[in-house]
């Protein structure tokens, strides 16, 4: 992993004038009187400097979106991701930040630079326990890859819209139950029972379905749950994991948010199984904010928030396949390959087209040998897309892919 890049500007002053930044100061008016403060000795208006970068001590030309422009720190570093991959982590990062507490006292991290540039080819991958916002004085360029693990799978936030486990078998030979897939925007899968074979009880049950939260306007943001895991068999062999919800993250620029490139806050798949043990659920997608005056994607951008495929429940004596991250094509979505004849097959993540997770399949009581197989792991719903021109439309030609829909 390379270190961020952190480029001050030069020639440029950000000494505070009116706000110093700290929350509670009174922010100095921006919007002017309808003329400029005149030119000594001159009796005329002075010209503006047109290239003297925004300050955001001065507040911004519009009020963002879960954060106080006036309360952000004067003379912030640029954030140039040029190449490789690069780590923010929203709890050791040493960018200039603020901690918001948000309307259901979840806590959200602001990061403020002055301009942001992620390099085709390069990677920013946003990590940590809380979402997090980029607050951007300038413009916003992602031509390379962003994608956020941020803030997902927060207990509190997530009960009730985790997928729940699947539950062990109590009878040696029997299937364990399929994990449930987690909540995003939209509800995951339901897993599917094991089977007892020929033994006539003893398999273990499903895990439910994470419930999805509304929160189009993501006013709180928020991320994405996982998914349930897999019930073992009576106690033997490896059951699925769950996948982990995707993270949270607010691009909010006060010029310009311009996107050629990918930004993904995806659930992630479950891992796969051993014999007669239960699927995993897949996660949950997370959520993916871009707020400027200007919102523009490119026909090449991806903008991604599908949930994870679940896996699939062990055979009567074969391994059940892995579930699979979304591709991000906005007509499919994850979806696992049955590697077995008997355990119940893994449920789709949501995606576009179709935003809740899919339930498991079921498994098989069809062994010739009178053995049970475990149950599939359910797919994760869908989560969040907020694509908002402050004033206007943000510009989505043909051929970029924003899945599931944005909100506006």
């Amino acid at each position: 992993m390379k270190a961020l890049v952190l480029v001050a500007l030069a020639g440029c002053s950000f000494a505070p004038s009116g706000n110093s930044g700290t929350p509670g100061d009174a922010p100095r008016d921006t919007r002017g009187s309808g003329s400029a403060a005149p030119d000594a000795g001159s009796g005329s208006a002075a010209p503006p400097d047109a290239f003297a970068p925004p300050d955001a001590s001065t507040c911004w030309t519009f009020s963002p979106t879960n954060f106080d422009a006036c309360a952000l720190s004067a003379a912030p570093p640029d954030l140039v991701v040029a190449n490789g991959t690069t780590v923010l982590d929203a709890d050791t990062t040493t960018l200039p930040v603020q901690t918001v507490v948000q309307s259901d006292t979840s806590h959200v991290l602001v990061v403020h630079v002055a301009t942001l540039a992620i390099a085709a080819g390069a990677i920013l991958e946003v990590t940590g326990s809380r979402p997090v916002i980029l607050a951007v004085d300038g413009t916003a360029a992602i031509d390379g890859t962003l994608r956020t693990s941020a803030g997902a799978n927060d207990a509190a936030l997530c009960a009730g819209r985790a997928g729940a486990d699947g539950v062990a078998s109590t009878l040696a030979d029997t299937g364990g139950g399929g994990g449930g897939g987690g909540g995003g925007a939209a509800q995951g899968g339901d897993g599917t029972d094991g089977t007892d074979g020929t033994h006539g009880n003893g398999h273990g049950a499903k895990g439910a379905h994470g419930a999805k939260r509304d929160d189009a306007m993501l006013s709180p943001l928020i991320a994405g749950c996982g998914g349930g895991a897999g019930g073992t068999s009576n106690g033997a062999g490896t059951p699925g994991v769950g996948g982990s919800g995707g993270g949270a993250v607010q691009v909010s620029a006060q010029i310009a948010v311009n996107v050629t490139g990918s930004i993904r806050a995806i659930g992630t798949s479950a891992t796969g199984t051993t014999q007669q043990t239960g699927g995993g659920g897949g996660g949950g997608g997370g959520a993916v904010f871009l707020e400027a005056p200007m919102v523009a994607l490119a026909a090449s951008a991806v903008v991604c928030a599908d949930g994870g495929a679940g896996s699939q429940g062990g055979g009567s004596s074969n391994d059940g396949a892995p579930g699979v991250d979304s591709k991000c094509i906005g007509t499919a979505g994850a979806k696992s390959t049955p590697t077995n004849q008997f355990g119940g097959a893994g449920g789709a993540g949501g995606f576009r087209m179709t935003p809740a997770g899919g339930n498991a399949g079921n498994a098989s009581n069809g062994s010739p040998g009178g053995h049970g197989a475990g149950g599939g792991g359910a797919g994760g719903g869908a989560g969040w897309i907020r694509l908002h021109a402050v004033g206007g439309a943000a510009t989505v030609p043909g051929g970029a892919v924003v899945t599931p829909i944005a909100t506006p």
